[in-house]
């Protein structure tokens, strides 16, 4: 049945949540964008495996933020483990 279902996914996590560094400028607005591309990259998938390839170019991409480090890496295993854990 679940292959006849489609939930859409929005994220809405702070700077806080995704662990990203507060000394660089703007750190809520990062996280916005981490939130929306990372929500595409889940919506626009449709197994784990290429919602974690598209999420994680995101995470690469603001790395300099602390994206990439390994509070958010869990963020992102969290949010994917929820929505797919029955796959």
């Amino acid at each position: 049945m679940r292959d006849k279902m489609k939930i859409t996914i929005y994220l809405n996590l702070s700077a806080w949540d995704w662990s990203l560094s507060t000394d660089k400028p703007h750190p809520e607005s990062v996280a916005r964008q981490i939130n929306l591309e990372i929500s595409r990259a889940i919506n626009e998938s449709t197994n784990w495996f290429d919602a974690f390839a598209l999420a994680e170019k995101t995470l690469f991409k603001f790395e300099h933020y602390g994206a990439n480090a390994a509070g958010a890496r869990a963020v992102l295993d969290k949010i994917l483990t929820y929505i797919y854990r029955d796959e």
